[in-house]
């Protein structure tokens, strides 16, 4: 056996918790027991995938909402672009070519 089969072998929980934290790839030195002598319980790994979730739900609803700010900015940006290049054409209403190749 690895040290890897031996993981589970020396924490207090019941095989039914056992079973679900391999399963579910959750280390058991993480999750507090609630059993007899701090045993931990199915129940106990159960909330601990809850908790694991419910963290993962709020980091995904934060990363996109930050993506839909960016992505207004960025449309607010694009929206703009004929305002700010109007600001910086030549007089005149002549296109930059134009401008240029009239000027050389």
């Amino acid at each position: 056996m690895s040290d890897e089969d031996n993981t589970h072998e020396e924490v207090n929980a019941t095989d039914a918790a056992i079973a679900a934290a391999e399963e579910a790839q959750l280390n058991l030195d993480s999750v507090e027991g609630t059993g007899v002598d701090g045993r931990i319980t199915k129940g106990d790994v159960d909330k601990a995938i809850a908790a694991i979730e419910e963290e993962a739900d709020a980091d995904l609803e934060n990363a996109l909402l930050r993506l839909r700010e960016e992505e207004a900015a960025a449309e607010e940006e694009v929206e703009e672009a004929p305002a700010k290049a109007e600001r910086f054409a030549p007089s005149g209403g002549l296109s930059i070519k134009k401008h240029i190749t009239k000027n050389i």
